[in-house]
């Protein structure tokens, strides 16, 4: 039967608890909570707000993998490159966590060539739930908490376009989309499967190229060096 969506709400709200619990145990004064924005601007964030957002951003990305886990290789396509900018990106300052990422984007590569269509292994909740909870993890760890937010666009948007299209349908009795999360959409309008996937991966490489460029400009762990 599965869980139902109440209990898995609570279930990723438990870890997310205890993620933020970690952190608080081990915070260190003037970084943990630290958020780059823009050069030059560095936010201490209040405890108060700060370790709420985590819980939020952990959530919102497990769900918004969990959305998009809807077409053979998609979801694990589209976290390699997501994993890939948050390792590059990490690496100056949080190397732990850079080469935690390239091992989950190496995971994520080898699972496409069982996932890919026609799939013969499917991630189901269990590992798209995971995924996203260790995006947003990587990202607080790296402090990476706004590039994450541009290597994880594709996810969003699909999460986004689920919102969109209940609240228009409560709302105006329409619907924005053909069917949501937005594949689903393109796949109606005539795109075949392989299709979605093909051009969300391009996408998701986009998102990538925009993820750096936000990371090198704003981050203070950016390895420009690198380049």
């Amino acid at each position: 039967m599965g869980l139902k969506a109440r209990e898995k709400l609570g279930g990723q709200l438990a870890v997310a608890l205890l993620f933020v619990a970690y952190l608080a145990l081990t915070a260190q004064q003037g970084v943990t909570t630290e958020v780059a924005f823009y050069p030059g601007c560095i936010v201490n964030v209040p405890v108060w707000l700060y370790y709420p957002l985590v819980v939020v951003l952990m959530i919102g990305l497990s769900n918004s993998v969990n959305l998009t886990d809807g077409l053979d290789g998609l979801a694990a396509g589209l976290a390699v490159p997501a994993f890939a900018g948050l390792s590059i990106a990490a690496f100056g300052g949080a190397t732990q966590v850079a080469y935690f990422g390239w091992a989950m984007a190496g995971a994520c590569l080898g699972f496409i060539a069982y996932n890919g269509n026609p799939a013969r292994v499917f991630m189901g909740d269990t590992g798209s739930l995971a995924i996203g909870a260790t995006l947003a993890a990587m990202a607080v760890l790296g402090k990476e908490e706004i590039p994450v937010l541009v290597f994880s666009l594709i996810f969003i948007l699909e999460m986004l376009s689920v919102v969109i299209q209940v609240v228009s349908f409560k709302i105006r009795r329409k619907r924005v989309f053909k069917m949501a999360p937005v594949h689903h959409h393109f796949e109606l309008v005539g795109w075949k499967e392989v299709q979605v996937v093909q051009r969300f991966w391009i996408a998701g490489i986009i998102a990538l190229w925009l993820g750096l460029m936000t990371a090198f400009w704003i981050s203070p762990f950016a390895v420009k060096e690198l380049w």
